[in-house]
């Protein structure tokens, strides 16, 4: 029962976001307050040191307008409303997430260290959530509190191979922190229990830039599939040793998909510029988590789906100082009816967003504000028993959530 609870745990942590910044599985597309205003769109060719996450290649812009280094740094505030509604008695449990406002951030530095090579280090929080749904509500048997946090550095290197194509490498070194607690088992009412876990993982990115032309850009990059092997402690209240609820270690494995992303820009004219992002997670890939821990190994399939998010933006050039922009996001969630959660409050979403940004001397301050509408979420599952002990009831509900963004960014090249 004990390998039950943590199971439920690495599931419910791995497969979401912070609040619900996300809909596709749980990566969050916060990195950059420029692209935020665009939605994400450009992600691969935009002129942004934060971008290199997503694309090492675009470091070879940097310096293209003055100066051979540029730093950024960025912060995102997340309004987020979920709600889980019961759909056999009408009550809902409020909004859950925790703390009600939450934010992430991301910082970059970039230099030009040859013509044709350019280097940078980014810090970014791709991914991560923040859930309490308080120890009396409905779905108390499959989560109560849940946090997620990672940081990501990222050092890159852009290779200029001629004025069109560029080659760009790069590795994420990134440490994932998890906790989970819930009332595990249904008829073990008062056995409280919390599971901790972390660990460092490395995985690498892959792209190239090409500009056959001065007005177009073409991106492509990919991120590679790397696990977290996280290990902890599962601390309990009231514990059970004959139902072997116990304290003690615990360990499990998380795999963050592979990513390919393909954008593309275009200068209309002298003044408008065109974006759009198309973007493939191999969530499929995470749809086996194995627990370990003393009692024998568990091992669940989730059933989860590789995903597409499309998003379009554009930015207008007033002059050299200000810019506006914005843009038009869909984001598809891997999950169904059938294999949702409570700790994966995640449906399909559509992302409008707005920004701007002010140019002076060496200077460029971004804002940007975005809103996620998410289509409600069912949940149903079947109650469940392990030994012939009843360990979760079943569940007819309903998620439904939105969520307001808010991000400024500053730049400075010198």
């Amino acid at each position: 029962m004990r390998s039950l609870l943590l199971l439920s745990s690495v599931l419910s942590l791995g497969v979401a976001a912070t609040s619900t910044a996300n809909a596709s599985g749980f990566g969050v597309k916060v990195n950059s307050t420029v692209l935020q205003g665009q939605a994400n769109a450009g992600s691969a060719v935009i002129n942004d040191p934060l971008a290199m996450y997503n694309n090492p290649a675009i470091l070879s812009q940097i310096g293209a307008k003055g100066g051979r280094f540029e730093a950024a740094l960025s912060g995102t505030g997340i309004l987020g409303n979920v709600k889980y509604t019961n759909l056999n008695t009408g009550l809902n449990t409020g909004n859950i997430v925790k703390n009600k406002f939450t934010g992430t951030g991301a910082a970059a530095f970039a230099a030009k260290i040859h013509p044709c090579a350019t280097v940078g280090l980014a810090i970014t929080t791709p991914y991560g959530l923040a859930f309490n749904y308080g120890r009396n509500s409905d779905v108390k048997n499959y989560v109560v509190e849940s946090d997620l946090k990672t940081v990501a550095f990222s050092p890159s290197l852009a290779i200029k191979v001629n004025p069109m194509l560029t080659l760009g490498a790069g590795m994420d070194v990134q440490w994932s922190y998890v906790k989970f607690s819930s009332y595990p088992v249904l008829s073990l009412p008062t056995t409280f229990g919390t599971a901790k876990g972390n660990d460092w993982l490395v995985r690498g990115t892959f792209g190239v830039l090409v500009e056959p032309t001065q007005d177009i850009r073409f991106g492509v990059s990919i991120k590679t599939r790397s696990t977290a092997r996280l290990s902890g402690d599962f601390v309990v209240e009231n514990p059970y040793p004959s139902a072997n609820l116990v304290n003690g270690p615990a360990s499990a494995k998380v795999s963050f998909p592979t990513t390919i992303t393909l954008s593309g820009s275009y200068n209309a004219t002298s003044k408008w510029t065109i974006y759009g992002d198309f973007i493939r997670t191999n969530w499929s890939s995470i749809s086996s988590v194995i627990v370990n821990t003393p009692a024998p190994p568990s091992q669940i399939v989730g059933g989860w789906e590789d995903t597409n998010f499309i998003s379009i933006g554009t930015d207008y050039k007033f002059n050299d100082k200000w810019t506006v922009r914005g843009g038009l996001g869909f984001d598809y969630t891997p999950t169904a009816k059938a294999n949702r959660v409570p700790g994966i409050p995640d449906n399909n979403k559509t992302w409008l967003a707005v920004g701007g940004s002010y140019e002076v001397n060496s200077w460029k301050f971004s804002l940007s504000y975005g809103h996620e509408f998410f289509k409600n979420a069912p949940v149903q599952q079947t109650a469940s028993s392990l030994n012939g002990v009843p360990a979760k009831p079943a569940l007819n509900g309903k998620i439904k959530e939105h969520a307001d963004l808010i991000s400024i960014q500053v730049n400075y090249k010198f």
